[in-house]
């Protein structure tokens, strides 16, 4: 452990501790000391319980909640990504003070209620799930981040309620303002969003287009994650071309950009598609 991290543990203990005494104070020196660290959260782990201590003593009271909000925004982000069931209930708890406080912008009252319906996935608790995505959208519409917003609710309608006719126009919605405001991943993600809704229109005749578009998109550099999303769903839609003689041969190209990646969540999707069309070949 690193002197910078040993100051930081005391300070933030000091932090919790002092917070008995005087939630401002604790507020304030918490959010100083967490800046130049933030990065360092998943680092850290969830059983860091200085940390947490800390966090929650300074979040004690609403009204004293005004200090570097984005900085709570990030702890939260950085513990909704421990695949662990402590660090997500910190992190809707820092989520939940956020949403509540008057201090906090639209922008991360919107983003934290989209944050809030992720973590509740877990549970299952699907009208949760989707008040607090609605409750995104109707903050977000002002917002840096609105698009994503949109793409997000096109997936839960997809693959949460299989209404595929709220999926396509959420789809749409979020393409045009991805369009507008040039934010290139998010539309690959719209485009990708259409194509495993099935839409078709009159540019897109099959819907195997919209990975299509979305793998032009991309270019060569761009995201691996996306890429292998595209190809997977090209595999999905059973399109062949020239280099491609059997659809087989998407998943398996899949693999390769994942396993590149080390992205844990498409290899096994890749390979249950691949295992799917080997027994449909009766291989």
């Amino acid at each position: 452990m690193s002197n910078g991290q040993k100051i930081f543990y005391g300070l933030s203990f000091f932090a919790a501790v002092f917070c008995s005494y005087s939630a401002d104070a604790a507020c304030m020196i918490s959010s100083v000391i967490a800046k130049p660290y933030k990065d360092d959260y998943v680092k850290l782990g969830q059983n860091d319980r200085a940390l947490k201590i800390a966090v929650h003593w300074a979040m004690l009271k609403n009204d004293q909640f005004c200090y570097d909000l984005d900085t709570w925004y990030a702890i939260a982000d950085a513990y909704r990504h421990i695949l662990d069931d402590a660090a997500q209930d910190l992190a809707m708890t820092i989520y939940a003070v956020l949403v509540s406080s008057q201090f906090v912008s639209v922008q991360v009252k919107s983003d934290s209620f989209r944050c809030l319906s992720q973590c509740n996935k877990r549970s299952n608790d699907l009208n949760k799930v989707f008040s607090y995505a609605k409750a995104a959208e109707a903050f977000g519409a002002k917002t840096a981040t609105f698009g994503k917003t949109l793409r997000y609710l096109g997936d839960l309608y997809l693959f949460y309620l299989h209404d595929n006719v709220k999926a396509i126009n959420y789809y749409k919605s979020s393409l045009i303002w991805c369009r507008e405001n040039k934010i290139k991943k998010w539309e690959i993600e719209a485009l990708i969003g259409l194509g495993n809704a099935r839409y078709t229109d009159s540019k897109h005749l099959v819907y195997a287009q919209w990975y299509l578009e979305a793998l032009k998109g991309l270019g060569v550099d761009g995201d691996e994650h996306l890429r292998a999303q595209a190809l997977i769903g090209l595999g999905n839609a059973e399109y062949t071309d020239d280099k491609h003689s059997d659809y087989a041969s998407w998943y398996l190209e899949a693999l390769d950009v994942a396993g590149a990646d080390g992205d844990l969540d498409l290899s096994p999707q890749a390979l249950m598609s691949l295992g799917n069309f080997c027994r449909k070949k009766k291989w």
